[in-house]
């Protein structure tokens, strides 16, 4: 997915969450949905790594599942695809390559990551 699209459906769940053009309150609670997103993610993606090899498949599935919902949450399309390929892998037993799935982890947060500092800063505004 390229910066445009990701932003462009980034900002359509942002809307969809407001219906809108968000209030101040609003603008203010999106700001912090996405600072923790963007704080959390990091960890969470090197927790995944450990439970890819060592976990079990159902903490596998079950972390998986965590992450896409947040990155749902926010419209992060292309994460979220991946992190719920993970976990129908996982539900069906078999653990992908762990170096594999976090490197284009690792590569889809980095580019949502500078979409999300762009609209987190014009909230702040």
């Amino acid at each position: 997915m390229d910066a445009d699209r990701r932003e462009q459906a980034v900002r359509a769940r942002l809307e969809d969450l407001t219906g809108g053009e968000p209030s101040g309150p609003e603008r203010a609670l999106l700001g912090r949905m996405i600072g923790n997103f963007r704080s959390a993610t990091p960890g969470g993606l090197d927790r995944l790594g450990e439970l890819l090899r060592g976990g079990t498949s159902a903490e596998v599935r079950d972390h998986a599942h965590r992450l896409s919902g947040a990155a749902s949450n926010l419209g992060a399309a292309a994460l979220a695809e991946v992190l719920a390929g993970v976990e129908q892998d996982a539900q069906r037993g078999v653990l992908p390559d762990p170096d594999f799935v976090l490197g284009r982890l690792s590569a889809e947060f980095t580019q949502l990551d500078a979409v999300l500092e762009v609209v987190a800063g014009e909230l702040a505004r």
